[in-house]
């Protein structure tokens, strides 16, 4: 019953705020900001940027409003929106490293450390130090869930060069953890 009063009351905001309702359009933003933030943040290479593309996130949400067809959860589908800006800022700047940097890296697990007793903020930390194509694709591989092929297509890249960064992404990070985290950042 909880989860149907949740989405009721998302579907009464949402015509509130198609019918330009100012009120309603600032409850959504102060509702969803926050965890919005966090996918922003994930992608971003600084908390200025991450800031620029929550504004980038909520222009578009606001201008496809309509587009909601209630098919599943609303904060999925401002999820989606949010990865999908992460990926297009990505790929307007196309900041992929070389091949030649990425050639002989393993495509596994095994280039993967555990964090162990690294703390959230700091494996943040280490994930935004990443380059932003690496960072890119191992937030929408490891956090989002997204496959190569749907990586390739979001990011304009190849499947191969998905591939070849999520491995260069799990190898700096996993010598990272293995080094002082704190010491890394700049190295990464």
């Amino acid at each position: 019953m909880q989860k149907r009063n949740s989405l009721d009351q998302d579907q009464l905001l949402i015509d509130a705020c198609l019918r330009d309702d100012r009120r309603a359009q600032q409850q959504l933003y102060q509702t969803y900001r926050s965890k919005l933030f966090g996918v922003c943040l994930r992608y971003a290479d600084s908390v200025e940027t991450a800031e620029d593309l929550l504004q980038e996130v909520f222009v578009r949400i606001f201008s496809r409003l309509e587009q909601f067809r209630g098919e599943g959860s609303f904060e999925g589908w401002l999820r989606r929106i949010a990865v999908h800006a992460a990926a297009e800022h990505y790929r307007n700047r196309a900041k992929v490293l070389p091949l030649s940097e990425l050639r002989d890296l393993p495509d596994d697990n095994s280039a993967w450390a555990d964090p162990g007793g690294c703390s959230e903020q700091e494996l943040l930390e280490l994930i935004r130090a990443l380059p932003e194509g690496c960072r890119t694709v191992f937030n929408l591989f490891v956090v989002e869930g997204y496959a190569h092929r749907e990586i390739a297509e979001l990011m304009g890249i190849s499947e191969g060069a998905s591939r070849s960064q999520l491995a260069y992404a799990r190898k700096k990070l996993t010598q990272a953890l293995t080094e002082n985290p704190s010491e890394t950042y700049a190295r990464i």
